[in-house]
């Protein structure tokens, strides 16, 4: 599935990735800080620091833990919010294997050259606070804000509202490019990995190809 629909969903389900090696960019980004354990997202006093501490969570590739930077109210809700969460650490993997082979530079350019957000745009972003609901804009972003809720004194990404005015047709559509895109980008952290690419914009040319050609069910691809 292209990656231009559904856009406002990916650039929800993918922000956290695109700020989480900026989060610590000394650290090895292959490996888990030492002496972290799991935990609930840290509180945070305003919805731009959850989301920038709620990177240290995604950094340690794990999709369960992941579940917990969203608020999900029903059973649809879960099965969206944990589609969201495995692409987003396949990306995040992506991420990884681009910083160690190409450095910073190449990743922040990846990032961006996939209509994503670094750390810097998030601590641009404008942030509008209402009680416990407030609305992120990215400065320069044509898409409409992303709604974040308060639960519990932690902020948390709507699930409901980036399913809300989608039909379950779509809804499912959605999930499965998700699936079969997680999957593409799985294949090409693994050749990024390898060596097969040599620079980093070889990867970003195959990011672009991936996103231009017609998905196909991940059941299919496997065969």
């Amino acid at each position: 599935m292209p990656l231009k629909r559904f856009a406002i969903m990916m650039i929800v389900g993918l922000l956290l990735l695109t700020v989480q090696l900026n989060a610590s960019p000394e650290a090895d980004p292959g490996a888990r800080p030492a002496g972290s354990d799991k935990q609930s997202i840290p509180n945070a006093a305003t919805p731009a620091d959850a989301l920038l501490r709620g990177a240290e969570i995604c950094d340690h590739l794990d999709v369960d833990e992941a579940m917990e930077l969203y608020d999900c109210q029903s059973e649809e809700e879960l099965k969206t919010a944990r589609a969201i969460c495995e692409n987003t650490i396949a990306y995040t993997k992506l991420e990884h294997a681009v910083t160690k082979k190409f450095g910073k530079e190449s990743s922040d350019a990846m990032v961006h050259a996939a209509g994503q957000k670094i750390r810097e745009d998030v601590k641009a972003a404008d942030v509008k606070t209402d009680g416990d609901r407030a609305e992120v804009q990215f400065k320069g972003d044509g898409e409409v804000p992303f709604v974040m809720k308060r639960v519990k004194g932690v902020w948390k990404i709507s699930t409901r509202e980036i399913v809300d005015g989608i039909d379950k047709d779509s809804r499912k559509a959605w999930i499965d490019g998700l699936k079969v895109e997680a999957n593409d980008i799985l294949k090409i952290e693994r050749d990024v990995s390898s060596g097969k690419y040599k620079t980093g914009e070889e990867v970003i040319a195959s990011l672009k190809h991936m996103s231009e050609a017609p998905s196909q069910p991940a059941e299919e691809k496997g065969k």
